[in-house]
């Protein structure tokens, strides 16, 4: 059965049928901690995500990023879900320069609560966090609260623009905001309508044989497969209140 996997993911899945549409950790990790360990000389940095593959190695792939950046890891925990805003603590302890968030859902939420809260200092840099989890966080205006993604609502391309008008005039004012998750959804079921349409089948030799140079567009852009991945640029988005600030992307 053909798979179209569309968010950040942590790289190799060579499975015959499997097409990746995310972010490696190496391309999501590198305008983050070129921006934090380098202008912003964040030298001591925690990692903190939930505890699954993702996180552990994203974590892996950090480590070697910021190593060579000639920073260090000061701290690093893995915790269930639900368990990431009792780790504050910890992480205090620790006195870090910047934190690393790989964690998810409403754990993501809940720590930056707990963290704003509490009135400590450091950058934060996070893999998940889009449009509405820093709607559930209540917004940020430390400008210390990164995103590294590869989509953003307020990406000022013309596929972006055109994108957003084409939704708001299909969906009304009240959708749903536009975000990295849904946007890949929408991106995957785009791409295996174009590898069906390509292979003129759903079989996994079929869709295999014609995957490479497929592609499509969405709101970044043309995306085409090579070797059953896509390779876009990533976006590093600074919290600014319910929004982003978009950084210059790396590519």
């Amino acid at each position: 059965m053909p798979f179209v996997y569309a968010p950040p993911y942590e790289g190799g899945g060579r499975a015959p049928g499997v097409y990746f549409l995310g972010e490696t950790p190496d391309r999501q990790l590198a305008p983050g901690i070129e921006r934090l360990a380098g202008p912003r000389r964040a030298r001591r940095w925690y990692l903190l995500g939930n505890d699954y593959v993702w996180p552990r190695l994203v974590h892996a792939s950090a480590r070697r990023r910021l190593r060579a950046a000639g920073a260090t890891v000061v701290g690093e925990c893995f915790v269930r879900y639900g368990e990431a805003a009792s780790r504050l603590g910890r992480v205090a302890d620790a006195r870090p320069d910047a934190i690393l968030l790989t964690l998810i859902g409403s754990d993501l939420v809940a720590f930056n609560r707990a963290f704003t809260s509490s009135g400590l200092r450091a950058a934060r840099l996070c893999g998940a966090l889009e449009e509405h989890g820093l709607l559930g966080i209540g917004g940020d205006a430390t400008g210390e609260l990164y995103a590294s993604m590869g989509y953003f609502r307020d990406l000022p391309t013309p596929a972006s623009l055109d994108f957003s008008q084409r939704y708001a005039a299909r969906f009304g004012e009240d959708a749903p905001m536009l975000n990295a998750h849904g946007h890949g959804c929408y991106e995957a079921v785009a791409m295996l309508a174009a590898l069906c349409a390509r292979a003129g089948s759903l079989a996994v030799p079929e869709l295999d044989a014609v995957a490479d140079g497929t592609t499509i567009t969405s709101a970044r852009g043309t995306l085409t497969l090579l070797d059953r991945q896509v390779r876009q640029p990533v976006h590093l988005g600074r919290a600014d209140g319910l929004d982003f600030f978009l950084e210059k992307p790396f590519q």
